[in-house]
């Protein structure tokens, strides 16, 4: 897939974007700040659980920026802002390979929410699904089922 500017890109950019937010479902939408999810890879057996940046930590990280002044940082936390409203989700993503967590950012037609405690619940076992707890496998088959349901649902995926 080639494009012939930067200024094609940009058009092709923002016409995946906005089919990917109306294909958003209801629980989809719901994902903002301080919410949690899971992504299914694959067969769905290998998981990744996120937590979506709280408001704090937003103010917490443009502190912690050394780069930039006070305009740069309030327009980065606008960003944010603007990005959650279509379907960005900035935050926190852990997997077993990185159980502490690392900064990212992903599209929310990707994941599927999740109740915190279960995430939390799942850090304690260091994300190894053999570990979980049966509620807490009941709550992620719930919601793999959901997003697949929403999926096949939609035409267009």
């Amino acid at each position: 897939m080639g494009f012939e500017s930067t200024e094609e890109l940009q058009v092709f950019l923002r016409q995946a974007n906005r089919i990917a937010t109306e294909m958003l479902a209801p629980q989809q939408r719901g994902l903002t700040y301080g919410s949690c999810w899971v992504r299914f890879i694959g067969t769905g057996r290998q998981m990744e659980f996120g937590r979506v940046i709280r408001h704090e930590e937003v103010e917490l990280l443009m502190r912690e920026t050394a780069v930039g002044n006070m305009v740069e940082k309030r327009e980065a936390a606008e960003e944010i802002a603007l990005g959650i409203q279509y379907g960005y989700l900035y935050g926190w993503t852990f997997t077993p390979r990185k159980p502490s967590g690392e900064l990212s950012i992903t599209h929310a037609l990707h994941v599927w929410p999740l109740d915190c405690q279960v995430v939390e619940a799942a850090a304690q076992h260091r994300w190894r699904y053999d570990l979980f707890s049966l509620d807490s496998k009941i709550a992620i088959q719930k919601a793999q089922t959901e997003l697949r349901h929403h999926l096949r649902s939609n035409d267009r995926v």
